[in-house]
């Protein structure tokens, strides 16, 4: 087993490096959440913290909307946890999404939004 470095003032020690990959299917239980129409594909955000020197990463499956659009809420994108912040997310005639808390609100869409309004019980409607 390595000793820890000597932590005493006169001790010169550097960084060590961790270094890996993610992929969709390490996130356990992503297939159930998904659903059944889910062909696989996924989109991802990572966020670093800075203080803990590391980066959280947030797997969103994309859900297929229609033909030509498709759609992943990755959450309130400011904080550690984004996706957690996500309570309710539902697609009828507009993309539906309560958020716990407020912020920066991200997602990947494959068209661009037409309009997008949040009210005070945070809820985000979005119009594609």
């Amino acid at each position: 087993m390595k000793e820890a470095p000597d932590s005493s003032p006169n001790s010169t020690s550097t960084a060590t490096q961790i270094m890996g990959h993610v992929i969709p299917l390490d996130v356990e239980f992503l297939e159930e959440i998904a659903g059944k129409t889910w062909n696989g594909d996924c989109t991802a955000y990572a966020f670093n913290s800075g203080v803990l020197e590391c980066e959280i990463f947030t797997i969103s499956p994309i859900k297929e909307i229609d033909e030509k659009l498709h759609f992943a809420p990755l959450g309130l994108i400011d904080m550690y946890n984004s996706g957690g912040a996500i309570e309710e997310f539902s697609c009828k005639e507009t993309i539906t999404i309560k958020a716990r808390g407020s912020g920066r609100f991200g997602a990947y869409s494959s068209k661009k939004p037409s309009s997008f309004k949040s009210n005070e019980n945070m809820r985000t409607f979005i119009s594609i």
